[in-house]
C-alpha cells in the first residue's frame, strides 16, 4: 500500500481538507529509520500533488518548493488532517499537515509548472 486511507474530505474551488489515516503497513515506512519508522517528507509532498491532481485536475509538474518546514514526524498509525489551498493565478499550493489536537506536523508552499 502506497497511499493513506482517506477518512473524509471537504472540497471547494480553492481549498481541500482531507482526513487521512496513516496505516503501519504503508510501503514508505519500510527501512525509513529502523528504530522508529517515520513517513518521509518527500512522500508528504507527493501526497499533496496526488490529491491536488485528483480533486482539482491540476496537471502541472512540481517546479519548486518556496517554503517547507517539518516540525514533527508522522508515525505509523496516526490520523492527520491535510489542508491544501490553491492559488490559480500564481500556480502555487500551500499546505499543512496537522494532528487532531492541532499540532502542526509540516507546512509549506510549492510552485507548479504551468499546465
Amino acid at each position: 500500500m502506497k497511499m493513506p486511507e482517506l477518512i473524509n474530505y471537504q472540497l471547494t474551488e480553492d481549498k481541500l481538507e482531507l482526513t487521512l489515516s496513516i496505516p503501519p503497513s504503508l510501503f514508505w515506512f519500510k527501512g525509513h529509520f529502523p528504530q522508529q519508522a517515520i513517513l518521509p517528507g518527500v512522500i508528504q509532498v507527493s501526497w499533496i500533488l496526488h490529491y491536488a491532481r485528483h480533486y482539482w485536475g491540476i496537471k502541472g509538474a512540481l517546479k519548486g518548493i518556496d517554503v517547507m518546514k517539518f516540525q514533527h514526524p508522522l508515525f505509523p498509525g496516526q490520523t492527520v488532517n491535510l489542508l491544501i489551498e490553491r492559488y490559480k493565478e500564481t500556480n502555487k499550493l500551500s499546505f499543512q499537515y496537522q494532528l487532531a489536537n492541532n499540532q502542526i506536523i509540516s507546512y509549506g508552499r510549492m510552485v507548479l509548472c504551468p499546465s
